[in-house]
């Protein structure tokens, strides 16, 4: 599904629309002169629609390079299938790097999502490696776009943000830090926490950006600052955002 001239929605739903597995975060596709440039892996419950939706999208070749915003299974789980189905070159954080490189499952809290009833009660993180881990502040090229992570703890310990620059536009793929309205994800985890994504919602405040794309949810292309205000409002009265779900 394209959204605009360089961007690709991948994978999870838009408009209320499925464009891949059950499961499967929001995953947007930049097109770059190196290739696709994926943000999110979806859950790879089954392979085959993440190779199904790459194809729909025009990218039977795959990704070129995936970035991950976090390790949980619904934004990383699929990092491992691209990169045997495709040879996809890795990006993450520290902790993202760290827990996929060995399947840690625990610290991203998958056996209490599987309990939950989140995913398959068969459904296991397949480890893989991080070719390249990424660094709070410090700009990553690949092509002609430049990726500045952004360090936004608070849904999870090891969550990343990227804001994007490519086609004179300025993007935040916001991952699980932020979604349409202001609001956030807080969940009885061991790493969810108010106080960081308080802190991480201040520090998205002070960025220009023109368009938000969240891992849930629609997608921001115009005003997207707004809807961090929205968040900031409610910061500024002590109280956390609204909660997503």
């Amino acid at each position: 599904m394209r959204i605009d001239e360089r961007w690709h929605q991948i994978l999870g739903t838009h408009d209320g629309v499925p464009l891949s597995g059950v499961g499967d975060c929001n995953a947007f596709g930049l097109e770059t002169t190196e290739g696709l440039v994926l943000f999110d892996a979806g859950t790879a419950i089954d392979p085959g629609e993440q190779r199904r939706a790459l194809s729909e999208a025009g990218f039977r070749d795959g990704p070129r390079h995936l970035v991950l915003t976090h390790a949980h299974a619904d934004h990383a789980g699929g990092a491992a299938a691209l990169a045997a189905s495709y040879g996809t070159v890795i990006h993450a954080g520290p902790l993202t790097a760290q827990w996929l490189t060995v399947g840690d499952e625990a610290s991203i809290s998958l056996p209490v999502a599987r309990s939950a009833g989140i995913y398959p009660p068969d459904y296991r993180l397949t480890a893989t490696a991080v070719d390249h881990v990424v660094a709070d502040g410090v700009a990553v090229r690949i092509g002609d776009a430049e990726i500045l992570p952004l360090a936004t703890p608070g849904h999870s310990a090891d969550h990343f943000s990227y804001l994007v620059r490519a086609g004179g536009r300025v993007t935040l793929v916001g991952g699980d830090a932020i979604f349409a309205g202001g609001t956030i994800v807080l969940q009885d985890t061991w790493d969810s926490s108010v106080a960081d994504s308080c802190a991480s919602i201040r520090r998205l405040a002070t960025l220009s950006f023109d368009a938000l794309l969240p891992g849930h949810g629609p997608a921001i292309l115009a005003d997207a600052r707004s809807h961090v205000a929205q968040a900031m409002e409610r910061i500024d009265r002590l109280l956390p955002p609204l909660n997503f779900i």
